[in-house]
C-alpha cells in the first residue's frame, strides 16, 4: 500500500465488508451483503478496482470471476491511519493525542483498559 493513501467512507464500506467475511469474495458476493444500499452491481466493481489500484484489495482471477481479498486487516489500517493522524495533527507527540482523548475525562473502564495496553507495550519493550 502506498504512503498516505486512504480511502472514502464508500471504499471503507466495501473494504467493511472483505475485512468482515475474512475471505475472499467475487463482486456478486460484495453486492449482496451490502444489503439495501443504493448502489448499482456497476458501482461496487468500480469500488472495487479502485481498491485494487489503491492496493488495499488483490484480484484473483478464477475461472471467468475475480475474487478480492484484504491486502492489509482492518486492525492494521486502523493502526496505521491513527499513526498518520497523530504524526499530522500532533506532529508524531502520541501523548498530546491521548491527553486529547483524555481530556474530557475518560470513564473508569476506558482508563483500565488504556492501563492495560500501556503495561502490554511496556513489557514488550523489555
Amino acid at each position: 500500500m502506498g504512503k498516505n493513501v486512504s480511502i472514502s467512507a464508500s471504499e471503507r464500506e466495501i473494504m467493511n465488508v472483505v475485512w468482515q467475511s475474512g475471505k475472499s469474495m467475487c463482486v456478486n458476493d460484495i453486492f449482496k451483503a451490502l444489503g439495501n444500499s443504493e448502489w448499482k452491481y456497476t458501482t461496487v466493481a468500480t469500488f472495487l478496482t479502485r481498491l485494487c489500484k489503491k492496493e488495499f484489495l488483490v484480484c484473483e482471477k478464477r475461472g471467468n470471476q475475480n475474487f478480492y481479498s484484504a491486502v492489509l486487516s482492518e486492525e492494521e489500517y486502523m493502526s496505521e491511519q491513527t499513526a498518520e493522524f497523530v504524526k499530522e495533527v500532533y506532529g508524531g507527540r502520541s501523548t498530546e493525542f491521548i491527553a486529547a482523548l483524555a481530556k474530557d475525562k475518560i470513564s473508569d473502564a476506558d482508563y483500565a483498559e488504556l492501563i492495560d495496553i500501556l503495561k502490554k507495550y511496556e513489557d514488550q519493550q523489555l
